[in-house]
């Protein structure tokens, strides 16, 4: 509207008009806090998938320490059996070299190569909020 007409209007008439723009501010201001809203909470699940990352990738470092650490055990174990000569087998181990000793053993290998491959496995989603809420690293 013009100066022209604005100035013909009566004075109910420009109340109205003020009414009318109120109430679309009203509503345009509550449209904006919406989407500021909305933005806020974005950025919030984006600095928490952010940190969960992070979190997964330490986790991920410290189960491979773990593994190489334990895998390295394992290998000494072996080289100290392999090197150490048979003539400094006490009696008790001569005895202990019988087929049922052997067999323990090898259970004892396989349940130490399914625990190493138990650990290798990827942490689930919940997993890795449980661990993340115990403060965990």
């Amino acid at each position: 509207m013009t100066d022209k007409e604005l100035k013909k209007l009566s004075r109910r008439e420009l109340l109205e008009l003020l009414l009318e723009q109120t109430k679309r501010a009203d509503e345009l201001q509550r449209l904006l806090d919406e989407a500021n809203q909305k933005l806020e909470s974005r950025d919030i699940e984006l600095n928490k998938a952010g940190s969960i990352a992070e979190a997964a990738l330490k986790l991920n470092g410290i189960f491979q320490a773990a593994e190489a650490a334990a895998e390295q055990y394992v290998e000494s174990v072996k080289k100290a059996a392999e090197v150490r000569p048979e003539k400094e087998k006490t009696d008790s181990e001569k005895k202990a070299d019988t087929p049922i000793a052997s067999e323990k053993t090898k259970k004892e290998e396989i349940v130490v190569e399914s625990s190493l491959k138990k650990k290798k496995r990827p942490m689930s989603y919940e997993e890795l909020i449980k661990k993340l809420s115990e403060g965990g690293e």
